[in-house]
């Protein structure tokens, strides 16, 4: 069972929420492929090798050493993958881009 609180009127002695647990961990993966999927921007080549080596369990650092690049700029790509795919974490990121097909997850990047 997963909990939702949207404009649905919920009230706690009085107070209203000022927040929506709506995130995807919470709740089913169905209802939030659909959302993820109309991703406005697609993912740029190097977003996808951030997320191909994050999959692989590579550190910021470590895809920074293979890449040729700063970790900040490794946490700029993954903090755009984030935003596109609408993820909450590097790890959902990962997984709904898998669930799309935006990466093979073979672990070879």
């Amino acid at each position: 069972m997963f909990v939702r609180i949207e404009n649905s009127g919920f009230e706690l002695n009085g107070l209203q929420p000022m927040f929506q647990l709506h995130d995807p961990l919470f709740c089913p993966a169905e209802d939030f492929d659909a959302a993820a999927a109309d991703v406005d921007d697609g993912l740029s080549q190097r977003e996808v090798e951030v997320l191909e080596w994050c999959a692989a369990g590579k550190s910021d650092w470590q895809i920074a050493q293979i890449l040729q690049v700063s970790p900040k700029t490794v946490n700029f790509h993954m903090e755009n993958c984030k935003r596109k795919l609408r993820a909450s974490t590097r790890m959902r990121a990962v997984v709904l881009s898998m669930r799309q097909g935006l990466i093979t997850g073979s672990w070879k990047p």
